[in-house]
C-alpha cells in the first residue's frame, strides 16, 4: 500500500490570557470493558485538586477521554499530558491544539483526493462497498522518525502519517453482523505494533475521530474568542 507522508459541544467560560496556550489530551482506556470508569465530574475533581498553578482544565469532550488544558508554558504537550496522567493514574498522550488545528483539514483534504465523492467532509466519514468509515487518527507518544510499514487490517485502512508521532486512519463503522467497531484497541495497533519494533521499547498509542478533533478545536477557539 502507497503511504502519503503529510507535512508538517461543551463550552467553558474560563478566560485566558494572551499568552496561554491550548493543548489537547487523549486519556487511554476508560469507560471501556476491564478498565476504570471516570465521569465528567471524577475528571473536573481529579484536575481541580492537584495544586499545579500552571495547567488548569478548560474543557470536556462529550466522552470525558478528550480533555483542553490552558498552560501559561509553551510547547508543554508532554508536560501536561504527564500532569494529567499523574492526577488521574490513566496512560496520556498531548498535542498542541495549534497541532489538531493543522491535523483535521490535512486529513480531510486527504480524504478528498484518495476518495473523492466517496467522502463526506461534514461527517467526516467515506462509504466504500463493504459500509461506512469515519476518518481519524492515531496518536502515539513516541515518534518513529525514519519509514514503518503499517498493514491495513479489515477494519483499520491506514492513509499517511501526519508526523513522526501521529498516523491518519480510517475506520470501519461497522462489522457485517452489525456490531459496532469503537476507536479502540483494534485502531491502535495497527500502529503501536510497528512503532514497538522500529523503536524496540513500548508505545502508548490512542485514537479519536476526526469529529471528536473537530469538537476539541472549537472548544479551544470558543475560550480564545472568549478572551477579546
Amino acid at each position: 500500500m502507497l503511504l502519503l507522508r503529510l507535512r508538517d459541544s461543551n463550552r467553558s467560560s474560563t478566560r485566558i490570557s494572551a499568552c496561554t496556550h491550548l493543548y489537547c489530551v487523549f486519556i487511554y482506556g476508560i469507560n471501556i470493558r476491564g478498565c476504570p470508569t471516570f465521569t465528567r465530574t471524577t475528571i473536573q475533581e481529579r484536575l481541580s485538586c492537584s495544586g499545579q498553578d500552571d495547567f488548569t482544565l478548560a474543557w470536556i469532550g462529550p466522552r470525558p477521554d478528550t480533555l483542553v488544558i490552558k498552560s501559561q508554558t509553551r510547547d508543554a504537550a508532554i508536560y501536561v499530558a504527564e500532569w494529567v496522567a499523574r492526577q488521574i493514574d490513566r496512560p496520556v498522550v498531548g498535542r498542541d491544539s495549534d497541532c489538531i488545528g493543522t491535523l483535521c483539514p490535512k486529513a480531510v483534504d486527504l480524504a478528498k483526493i484518495q476518495f473523492k465523492e466517496r467522502f463526506d467532509p461534514i461527517k467526516c466519514a467515506v462509504k466504500l462497498d463493504n459500509g461506512l468509515w469515519k476518518l481519524g487518527a492515531v496518536f502515539a507518544n513516541h515518534g518513529v522518525p525514519g519509514p514503518v510499514v503499517m498493514k491495513d487490517t479489515t477494519v483499520v485502512k491506514v492513509l499517511a502519517r501526519f508526523q513522526e508521532d501521529t498516523v491518519i486512519v480510517l475506520k470501519r463503522e461497522q462489522m457485517d453482523s452489525g456490531v459496532r467497531i469503537t476507536w479502540g484497541e483494534r485502531v491502535n495497533k495497527v500502529v503501536r505494533s510497528p512503532w514497538q519494533s522500529a523503536l524496540s521499547r513500548s508505545v502508548l498509542c490512542t485514537s479519536r475521530s476526526v469529529t471528536t478533533l473537530r469538537k476539541a478545536l472549537e472548544a479551544s477557539a470558543n475560550l480564545s474568542h472568549n478572551h477579546q
